[in-house]
């Protein structure tokens, strides 16, 4: 509910108004009013509304997002390309560790750059080898 402003009038009302005559924003307005009453409000200011509270999820560790993501593969995939899923997260996992990493938002896009130029391999096989 909004305060509403008003004037409560007196018996020594300058302006000549009845006694407890309130007067709201729109006389308020007019031009040649004395305003020597007192300014009342009336209504509730509405208190704010609390900040929603941020569920932050917890950070995702490479560890963790290499066993979720193999366990579900694992039913999917052919057995060949489940082994070759394994082996280029392993990998990934290793090179996270000698980067200091634990957590999945501590790579940038250099780093993926890195661990696929780190592969031994000509770059069209890197890229297939990834894609699969």
């Amino acid at each position: 509910m909004p305060i509403n402003l008003y004037r409560r009038h007196r018996q020594e009302c300058e302006a000549g108004h009845p006694e407890e005559l309130r007067s709201g924003e729109f006389e308020e307005r007019k031009k040649g009013l004395k305003r020597s009453c007192h300014i009342f409000a009336s209504g509730a200011h509405a208190p704010p509304l609390p900040s929603p509270v941020s569920e932050e999820k917890p950070a995702t560790t490479i560890e963790q997002a290499i066993r979720i993501f193999l366990a579900e593969r694992e039913e999917i995939l052919a057995p060949n390309t489940y082994r070759k899923n394994s082996y280029n997260l392993n990998s990934l996992k290793q090179h996270s560790v000698s980067k200091g990493y634990v957590l999945l938002t501590q790579w940038t896009p250099i780093d993926i750059w890195e661990f696929r130029t780190s592969w031994g391999v000509a770059p069209n096989t890197a890229r297939n080898t990834w894609r699969s």
